[in-house]
């Protein structure tokens, strides 16, 4: 069989994604279910074999009654129906009607929202950007959803919904979950109104955008107006001090969701504080070179009334500095937090979460610096000048630093963890250890446990695998005004090619042990850095960068 390319084998099932997003139906269709209804619908379809009332609840970690009061209200309703076990005539079967099954490709189907921006955005961003324009204009056209969900909660600007669905319907995360086994109250989801990032996220995935295809187009009719709505909430959102010199963000939920309702999460801050730099960038452009537009998206927006805000909120949010201990804390008041040992639980690979929930709820988990993701590997992953108190060879020290305090204590439960970890360990060139990690991504989908996911594969992890492999060992990154390229191959890979496109060109890429090739396919000149040398590839050129001194 002929081999493909890293690009060509996962297009296709990108693509398939992708196209699964514009089937979503978003409708009223199944108003009469909540999330609890939806769980117990998967885990009833779950598997090759059907379950009892018992397995399911106990798939679910339910007790018999609030399964059976579940089962009961579904089958009343027509999702599910009961059979009759042929080995055992004592028990019965759940089975999912038509009806049922139906409701659980919905479910599945289910569009969270920062899957598209961190994880699966980057492939397109580099392999097919027209997509990855069409992934954008969703959010853009996702912004009176988001102007509504801002208002519901108080604010002004666009507050993006953590879970959607139809772009105009916003936020369709629940706010109820599965009721407690021991309280037989529903817990409460704080995703949708804390998890606040993904509106920073998302602007940072427009500038990556323009970063990476100098779309002036796109910009004008769409990402201008996402970065600036979304400052206007960050602006309106931050809390000040009494002396109105710091301002902060409390009561969110960053992307390690073991940690909630926290005050200043760097992650968040960071992000939000990117958010209202871009937006005071973009609103000084348009007051010189387009000041009708600027005045058409005032009158939606009330950017001119919010700009000295921005501006202030800007300069003024508070950033967790670094400890005397080297490490970036993950939110205001984290060194308060007891530490665990994780080593035995982190032993069990992907499984190490279910393996410590086996002694630990999540709600205990909270007072630990136990980690579902790591914030801060994330964030020092998207911006290598962090941490800005250092510089130099400090500065990778403390990154260094701070990645194995943050590998330690990581139970990588999110699908995504795996590649952010492969990502910065690459890039602090400890490529063994970046292979490992990177392994254990793969492994996360291929693996044949059948429980790795409900259908089949994490779209997050697939763009991982594909990141690992063009940005952390080929060292592939997008930067201001250049495509940087420093690779570090594992030991046991000959070499990788691929094809990317960046701004107008096409780049063939080689790596092998000794030698960089890169061809421009294009006749448009791209900017290179190579190791801190500055190139500039002419069109239709091919160029080959030694990877070793000659002895």
């Amino acid at each position: 069989m002929r081999t493909k390319i890293i690009n060509e084998q996962l297009t296709d099932l990108f693509y398939n994604f992708i196209e699964m997003e514009d089937r979503i139906a978003a409708n009223d269709r199944y108003a009469d279910l909540n999330s609890s209804d939806m769980r117990f619908l998967s885990a009833v379809g779950k598997g090759s074999h059907p379950r009892t009332i018992t397995q399911v609840g106990d798939y679910l970690r339910v007790g018999r009654q609030t399964a059976h009061h579940a089962s009961s209200s579904l089958i009343r309703r027509g999702y599910i129906t009961k059979m009759t076990n042929p080995n055992d005539a004592r028990s019965q079967w759940l089975i999912l009607t038509d009806k049922g099954m139906e409701a659980v490709a919905y479910y599945r189907n289910r569009i969270r929202s920062n899957v598209k921006g961190m994880c699966i955005l980057p492939f397109f961003l580099l392999t097919e950007p027209a997509e990855a324009k069409r992934l954008l204009i969703y959010r853009g056209r996702g912004l009176q959803g988001a102007k509504t969900k801002a208002y519901r909660n108080g604010y002004k600007g666009a507050m993006y919904p953590w879970e959607a669905a139809r772009p105009e319907y916003g936020e369709t995360t629940p706010e109820r979950g599965m009721a407690d086994p021991q309280t037989g109250e529903r817990t409460s989801i704080y995703t949708g109104k804390k998890e606040l990032h993904i509106s920073a996220d998302i602007s940072h995935a427009v500038w990556k955008y323009y970063q990476a295809t100098g779309d002036e187009e796109f910009m004008k009719q769409w990402g201008d107006e996402i970065i600036l709505a979304t400052a206007v909430f960050w602006a309106d959102r931050v809390e000040w001090d009494e002396d109105g010199r710091v301002c902060h963000i409390r009561d969110v939920i960053g992307p390690d969701e073991y940690k909630q309702r926290l005050t200043d999460n760097t992650y968040t801050n960071y992000m939000a504080r990117n958010n209202l730099r871009l937006a005071v960038q973009i609103a000084e452009r348009l007051e010189k070179e387009d000041p009708e537009y600027l005045e058409e998206l005032n009158n939606r927006w009330e950017i001119c009334e919010m700009l000295p805000k921005i501006r202030r909120a800007a300069e003024g949010i508070y950033l967790p500095p670094v400890g005397k201990d080297g490490i970036l804390p993950q939110f205001a008041g984290y060194g308060k937090l007891q530490e665990m040992d994780l080593s035995y639980y982190k032993s069990f690979g992907k499984n190490a979460a279910a393996e410590i929930r086996k002694e630990h709820t999540v709600l205990e988990l909270e007072s630990f610096r136990v980690h579902k993701q790591a914030d801060l590997v994330l964030l020092l992953q998207l911006f290598p000048e962090l941490p800005e108190e250092a510089a130099g060879t400090q500065r990778r020290q403390a990154r260094e630093k701070n990645y194995e305090f943050y590998e330690k204590h990581t139970l990588h439960e999110a699908s995504y963890s795996f590649a952010t970890h492969s990502l910065m360990a690459a890039s602090l060139g400890r490529t063994q250890e970046a292979y490992e990690l990177f392994r254990q991504c793969c492994d996360v989908d291929l693996s044949s446990d059948g429980e790795n996911a409900p259908a089949g594969i994490y779209a997050a992890c697939m763009g991982g695998i594909w990141q690992c492999v063009v940005e952390g060992f080929c060292g592939v990154r997008i930067e201001e005004d250049a495509l940087r390229i420093d690779p570090c191959l594992p030991e046991t890979w000959e070499s990788v090619k691929f094809r990317i496109c960046y701004r107008k060109s096409t780049l063939d890429i080689k790596v092998t042990k000794n030698a960089l090739t890169v061809n421009n396919r294009s006749s448009h000149p791209v900017p290179l850095s190579f190791r801190g040398e500055a190139v500039c590839l002419d069109g239709t050129v091919s160029r080959i960068f030694p990877l070793h001194s000659p002895e």
